[in-house]
């Protein structure tokens, strides 16, 4: 109980630390520093737990540091995927992030569990921190966008945050019931040995425990990818709905069965619809806050506040986004001259969009001939 708590309290803590760093610093460095930090921590955590007797003191305070960079590093990396493709595209990319996170359930176990019983989990430790080595060599050859300028910074990014949950229903629901189901329902995924053990008979340190974890693993991956393809025109909403009523069920017969077969099929339709649940949410949350910010847009007296949801508009890679700033610019003269005007323009011309970014260059200098108004006026 103390190992998990160390593992997946953070989340509940930092996470909101770890939006603030997203908007505030260069992402990239940001994911290089925390990925590093984790895969230091995971060498020491295999030091540490090399003894036959390890210190469970320093093992806590160890996995308290991981736990903490990962739930720092979550929110860094989910802030990049909606900026990174088109809306029409998010549920697919939100998908096969989830798809991806998913994926080591399945291989992890079966690894794990191999090298656990040959060399003891010191080597797990070990060959965790090194997989750390394909993040951080992937993250040094890509060029992530810059967190769009909003003229906010710190504890007020925070609180803007803040206002738009308690502003917008759907927000807000959505974080309450993310919040909610991870709360209630993540602990059954650290109680799986327990109830493999009592219920099915099955030793927490064999290979058919990892087989079982993996069919959960796979499940999860099969109810991500299902967001982004099987129910991708479909009302995310109503899919969350019936999935959270689905997961209900499944955790119910989960938690009755004494037959290991059955297990091993109901955990796989159990993993399908808990991240089903997770992934719909995250669209729906990724996806939807527009009417929240036109409606905070409506009410706030702030005169920069038009143009800093433009500045968050221009960072967009979609055609339709880059347009609307455009016609604000070039067609309706709606922009006043201000420094926020200059903080608009650096969002609007983005590195890795020049081929979205290309027919507005030209039209620009055709504009220049003409120009009554806008950013020169």
């Amino acid at each position: 109980g103390i190992m998990t708590a160390a593992q997946l309290g953070p989340l509940l803590l930092f996470s909101v630390v770890g939006g603030m760093l997203a908007d505030s610093f260069d992402r990239k460095k940001v994911l290089l520093t925390l990925s590093v930090q984790q895969a230091v921590f995971s060498v020491l955590l295999a030091a540490v737990a090399l003894p036959a007797d390890p210190n469970r003191t320093l093992m806590v305070l160890v996995v308290l540091c991981i736990g903490i960079g990962n739930a720092l590093y979550a929110p860094v990396f989910s802030a990049v995927v909606p900026v990174l493709v088109p809306r029409e595209d998010l549920s697919g990319a939100i998908s096969l992030n989830s798809v991806q996170m998913n994926a080591s359930r399945i291989v992890g176990p079966a690894i794990g569990s191999l090298i656990y019983a040959r060399f003891g989990p010191s080597w797990v430790f070990l060959l965790n921190a090194v997989s750390f080595a394909a993040i951080i060599v992937t993250l040094t050859r890509v060029t992530l966008p810059a967190a769009p300028a909003t003229g906010g910074q710190g504890l007020h990014r925070l609180l803007e945050g803040v206002h738009v949950a308690r502003a917008d229903r759907v927000v807000g629901q959505c974080l309450i019931t993310i919040f909610t189901f991870s709360f209630l329902s993540l602990p059954f995924i650290t109680q799986m040995p327990k109830i493999a053990s009592t219920h099915l008979d099955i030793a927490p340190k064999s290979g058919a425990y990892g087989f079982l974890y993996a069919c959960f693993g796979l499940g999860a991956v099969i109810g991500a990818l299902s967001i982004g393809t099987v129910f991708a025109g479909a009302s995310m909403p109503r899919v969350t709905r019936r999935g959270l009523v689905g997961f209900a069920v499944m955790l119910v017969i989960f938690g009755s069965l004494r037959s290991a077969p059955a297990a091993y099929v109901t955990v796989l339709l159990l993993g399908c619809v808990y991240f089903a649940v997770i992934t719909s949410l995250s669209t729906v949350l990724q996806a939807g806050p527009d009417d929240a910010v036109q409606r905070l847009l409506d009410s706030d007296p702030d005169p920069d506040a038009h143009t800093r949801r433009l500045a968050v508009l221009a960072a967009r890679p979609d055609l339709e986004s880059k347009q609307e700033v455009w016609d604000a610019f070039f067609v309706d003269y709606s922009i006043p001259a201000s420094r926020e005007t200059l903080v608009l323009g650096a969002t609007f011309w983005r590195p890795g969009q020049s081929e979205l970014l290309a027919p507005f260059a030209m039209r620009y200098l055709e504009e220049l001939r003409s120009l009554k108004g806008g950013l020169l006026n």
